[in-house]
């Protein structure tokens, strides 16, 4: 018992210096790479009878979607499926939604477990969460984790790249993210291009303390590397950072909550691109220990995906803010626990892990878990004279 009591304590004490000594992202030539003159667009609570099938039928179980644009309009999304959440089968999967299509490709394996063992040349006992970016040079990157051992609070988080936007794919290489052996890092939110070239990667962590990290990662052909890290000040008991840059040097930050109190979803900001943080504050929107999702509607106005619940994920809901999340209005649900025809036969419904995206259009997407079973995709309707005037 001493022993193990006293490598917490050292293990505490390192991650403590890990998160106060590192560099941070933010320089003076490393901004947010975004749109400024995004044009305003409106969106209107979707039908889930109206909802896309992303993963097919494949495998089993599915779970953890995220998506990009190419350069053609398509969509590619990435999520992990097996049959089980943890299994030695799971793989990532990805398929793409062509412009005007009405539905998605078959999907196929891009990352098996058996690549990244190959790759990485370790032992890997599953895979998970994986995020897709896309770097200043047009080059497609996936970030996701693996787990030799134990959980997934002893994640680590891999880098693999595509020079022909997810046809094929490069080595995967495992980052160096943590001083714990480099394990417990996880990725789930959306990756962002800076001025400079760099990719902003927002992060996690779970051993010993759970806190948020937004990493600073340079990319040179199929190579990533961690180049710097910045955590919110405060920020314990926060995780799943969804960061939504609203000008070259601001940005909004909302996180899912996994204390014991302040069950709400809370938010930081930015104005210096990333240098400093404020501190997470809770809003009013609830937060059962959930991941969020968010996009820039532009005209000052943010789009939140969460679960509008204290203790389930069983109502999927949007909600608008014009003032940065301190006030909200609400949509509605997209998704709660009245069951639909297909959902008879399901013991515990599930709508989570939502994906929101806005492409160069205009246009707003939604993907989502669905039960567990099922990735779904809804397009956002918007009001016939809102396409024009979305266009940049």
């Amino acid at each position: 018992m001493k022993i193990l009591l006293c490598a917490v304590i050292v293990l505490a004490a390192v991650g403590a210096a890990w998160r106060t000594s590192e560099p941070t992202i933010g320089t003076d030539g490393a901004q947010w790479s975004i749109n400024t003159d995004l044009a305003a667009v409106e969106v209107a609570l979707p039908d889930p009878h109206d909802a896309l099938n992303v993963s097919g039928f494949a495998v089993p179980s599915v779970h953890a979607v995220s998506a990009v644009e190419l350069a053609d309009g398509t969509l590619r999304a990435f999520w992990f499926g097996g049959s089980r959440e943890g299994a030695a089968d799971v793989s990532i999967w990805t398929a793409t939604l062509s412009p005007g299509a009405e539905a998605w490709s078959e999907p196929n394996v891009a990352i098996s477990r058996e690549d990244c063992e190959a790759d990485v040349d370790r032992t890997i006992r599953k895979l998970g969460n994986p995020v897709a970016a896309i770097d200043g040079d047009g080059r497609l990157w996936m970030f996701f984790v693996s787990v030799s051992v134990g959980g997934w609070s002893g994640s680590a988080v891999n880098a693999v790249s595509s020079a022909d936007e997810g046809q094929t794919w490069g080595p995967v290489e495992r980052l160096v993210t943590s001083p714990f052996a480099n394990i417990s890092t996880l990725v789930k939110g959306p990756a962002w291009p800076l001025k400079d070239g760099a990719i902003g990667l927002p992060v996690y962590h779970e051993m010993v303390s759970k806190f948020p990290q937004i990493l600073r990662i340079e990319t040179d052909g199929n190579r990533a590397i961690v180049e710097g890290r910045q955590t919110p000040a405060g920020s314990r008991e926060t995780i799943q950072p969804w960061v939504v840059p609203t000008s070259p040097t601001d940005a909004v930050t909302f996180f899912r909550r996994v204390g014991d109190t302040e069950a709400r979803v809370h938010v930081s900001r930015t104005s210096d691109s990333g240098k400093t943080w404020s501190t997470p504050t809770p809003c009013d929107l609830p937060n059962p220990n959930a991941s969020v999702a968010a996009a820039n509607l532009g005209g000052g106005r943010i789009l939140l995906a969460f679960n509008d619940k204290d203790n389930s994920r069983k109502d999927l809901s949007l909600a608008i803010t014009d003032d940065n999340g301190d006030s909200w209005t609400r949509l509605g649900s997209v998704e709660t626990k009245k069951r639909l025809p297909d959902e008879k036969d399901i013991d515990r419904l599930e709508y989570s892990y939502p994906w929101l995206m806005r492409t160069r259009s205009g246009e707003v997407h939604l993907l989502y878990t669905w039960n567990r079973k099922q990735i779904r995709h809804l397009r956002l309707p918007r009001p016939s004279h809102a396409t024009e005037e979305a266009t940049p």
